[in-house]
């Protein structure tokens, strides 16, 4: 039996645990992003086979991500932490050469959380 925890639940303990030590940390939530242009979509919405689904579901990532690495250009944001599904090695992959593509001046740290599978 599986017992999956949303990335949601790691996400903001993780950013309270890490501004109570004093490390400024946001969460980008791509749901939310997402759910302000569809807040309540019907369930073909997620199917991997709806073109116009597919095509919401990734502005929602493409705006949270450009939200992210605007964020991450002040000196002062720390810790990033991307939380969305990102179940599959294109999405991973595109995530990864948007920020190498960014070219921030300095080191960042980015957290993408991941269901964890007991």
């Amino acid at each position: 039996m599986f017992n999956i925890r949303k990335p949601v639940l790691t996400s903001q303990p993780v950013k309270r645990y890490l501004r109570w030590t004093s490390i400024n940390a946001e969460v980008f939530n791509v749901g939310k992003y997402r759910r302000e242009d569809n807040p309540h979509p019907e369930a073909n919405f997620f199917a991997p086979n709806n073109p116009a689904g597919e095509k919401a579901r990734r502005a929602a990532a493409e705006a949270a991500v450009d939200d992210m690495l605007n964020w991450l250009k002040d000196k002062n944001n720390k810790v990033a932490i991307l939380d969305a599904t990102n179940s599959t090695k294109s999405r991973r992959k595109w995530i990864y050469e948007r920020i190498t593509e960014a070219k921030l001046s300095r080191k960042c740290d980015l957290l993408v959380p991941s269901p964890i599978l007991t």
